[in-house]
């Protein structure tokens, strides 16, 4: 069985947020699959959508939490099931068919980073995995020094922590040209001849310019700021407006 999971908590997305990502998958993945929301708040969701209880904070907060899919017995999901950890803030712009029939005998397979930094590294935004591969993953960061791997990490947390596992030029990745990246592949950033503190007061191109969808697209992710509703319709900052973002509304 397939199983699409999204992690949820805090104020950030709304309830609507995780209902939209299940509403994209149903329209656009044609195999049996089931849907999983683990959260750490007390919402309500279609019957659909399977909630379970996040442990928020133990042992980590935020984006660590994604690293939960490695732990074992994970969801009480039977071992060598398919897991797709998809977040809230992508947009689903085509058949999603390809996230198992790409590579199918690899157990772990991951979207490409875009940033220059991290070329050949690991983009956890959209990764799929088998039930029970590789639990050390998750077992290694609980029975380590919190503090001291959070010193060591900084604010990539998930991502850096399976660099451990998978550095540079050796993990697996979809391609390249079905998941993108509306930072680096959309070609969303406009001119701010004056720095960023006036582009955000509207001193840009970005103000008059469109983001292009690339035609390939079937996954766009939409990684750190802006958000999509703060690009819908306008520009934020030096970052062009995304009006395509309508055309997929599920």
């Amino acid at each position: 069985m397939n199983h699409f999971v999204c992690y949820h908590w805090g104020e950030l997305y709304s309830p609507e947020n995780v209902e939209r990502l299940y509403r994209s998958v149903k329209a656009q993945f044609s195999y049996p699959f089931e849907f999983h929301c683990v959260t750490a708040e007390d919402i309500e969701l279609r019957p659909e959508i399977t909630v379970h209880e996040l442990p928020y904070g133990k042992p980590f907060k935020g984006n660590w939490n994604k690293l939960r899919t490695f732990s074992e017995g994970f969801l009480g999901l039977p071992n060598g099931d398919t897991a797709i950890v998809l977040d809230l803030d992508i947009l689903i712009t085509g058949s999603l068919d390809f996230l198992i029939e790409d590579l199918p005998e690899e157990p772990l397979v991951f979207a490409r980073d875009k940033h220059k930094s991290r070329l050949g590294l690991v983009q956890t935004s959209v990764y799929r995995v088998k039930i029970n591969h590789r639990p050390e993953i998750w077992n290694s960061i609980v029975a380590g020094d919190h503090d001291q791997i959070r010193k060591e990490i900084g604010k990539e947390s998930d991502q850096c922590w399976i660099d451990r596992y998978y550095p540079k030029g050796q993990p697996k990745f979809f391609d390249g040209d079905k998941i993108v990246s509306y930072k680096y592949d959309c070609y969303s950033k406009g001119i701010a001849p004056f720095g960023d503190g006036l582009a955000k007061k509207g001193i840009t191109t970005a103000r008059w310019g469109q983001a292009k969808l690339p035609e390939n697209a079937r996954v766009v992710m939409f990684h750190g700021r802006p958000d999509m509703h703060e690009i819908e319709g306008a520009h934020w900052g030096k970052w062009k407006r995304a009006s395509f973002i309508k055309d997929f509304q599920y």
